[in-house]
């Protein structure tokens, strides 16, 4: 009798069974969870048990890879490290959660979302870097891809299409979350003269520009072009989040988002000149993950521009 174990088979895209043929899937993000997975030999249950859901979340993860249900964000943040893939397009599908957004506003940005992935090249990128890309356009472009499909999956740009949100910066009201805020944008800026302003000194990450205010001016001084008053703060929103106490940031504070310098000590947040305190104000924040509440993005440089009613 041969006393060889038999070598180790590929393990089953689903579950095998009766009557039941599994069906890949063509979501634009579930198939590349999918590909990744299988490429790494594991089964339904040891990806979920690998990104901190349970085994017998068997179901959860086969939702995911057809597109039916996207990731809390931590568990997308937990599949871009154990997949070693891009955790940008992860957490934008991520956001599109219905819980706690309407139901409708998250499945119309869901749609939109999915229906820009489908348009773009859909081979992996970058197979041979430790960390490969989602389906995106250009190995160059992967980043500013992602940005633009945050772009238009935000009620921001609700109505407009790709080529709308690849140019165009909506503009906020001064103090307005950009998580919560789901009024009609008070105008754009275009994203080409604002990369020509920056001129190669940050990256625009999920832009969005805030219409500058008195406050929020004086606070900003030693950044601002003696020309002129500027008209909007431009906040770049990159995750994970690194403060730098020499660059301004938009924070949330008192119930609405202020435009502050800060310094984060690995346990709390101090935020200058905050509104009706004198001096500073110090917020809770013992890990890095805690700077993304109150934190919105850093003030990359300020405009003089008129905005412009569409995008």
């Amino acid at each position: 009798m041969d006393s060889k174990k038999p070598e180790a088979e590929t393990p089953p895209p689903y579950p095998r069974r009766r009557g039941r043929v599994p069906k890949p899937t063509s979501h634009p993000l579930g198939s590349v969870i999918r590909e990744r997975r299988l490429a790494k030999g594991l089964s339904l249950a040891q990806l979920a048990e690998a990104i901190g859901i349970g085994p017998t979340s068997v179901s959860l993860v086969a939702a995911m890879e057809h597109g039916d249900i996207p990731p809390r964000r931590d568990v997308a943040q937990s599949l871009a490290a154990v997949l070693e893939l891009d955790p940008e397009p992860l957490l934008m599908w991520a956001d599109t959660r219905v819980s706690p957004r309407a139901a409708d506003d998250a499945l119309n940005d869901r749609a939109r979302l999915e229906a820009l992935f489908n348009h773009m090249e859909s081979p992996l990128l970058a197979r041979s870097s430790p960390r490969l890309t989602l389906p995106l356009p250009g190995a160059a472009a992967s980043r500013r891809a992602a940005d633009i499909a945050a772009t238009l999956a935000s009620p921001s740009t609700a109505g407009g299409g790709a080529d709308a949100a690849l140019n165009a910066i909506p503009i906020l009201p001064a103090g307005a979350d950009p998580d919560r805020y789901r009024r009609k944008p008070l105008g754009y800026l275009d994203r080409v003269a604002i990369e020509r302003l920056i001129a190669g000194r940050a990256e625009l990450i999920r832009p969005i520009a805030y219409e500058l205010a008195d406050e929020d001016f004086e606070r900003l001084r030693r950044v601002v072009h003696p020309h002129g008053r500027p008209l909007h703060a431009l906040v770049s929103r990159p995750l994970p989040i690194v403060v730098d106490a020499r660059e301004p940031y938009a924070i949330r504070f008192g119930g609405r988002v202020i435009l502050a310098y800060c310094a984060w000590d690995g346990r709390e947040l101090v935020v200058l000149q905050p509104p009706k305190q004198r001096g500073f104000a110090r917020l809770k924040a013992k890990r890095e993950s805690d700077l993304e509440e109150h934190i919105v993005g850093q003030v990359v440089t300020l405009n003089w521009w008129e905005p412009t009613g569409k995008p």
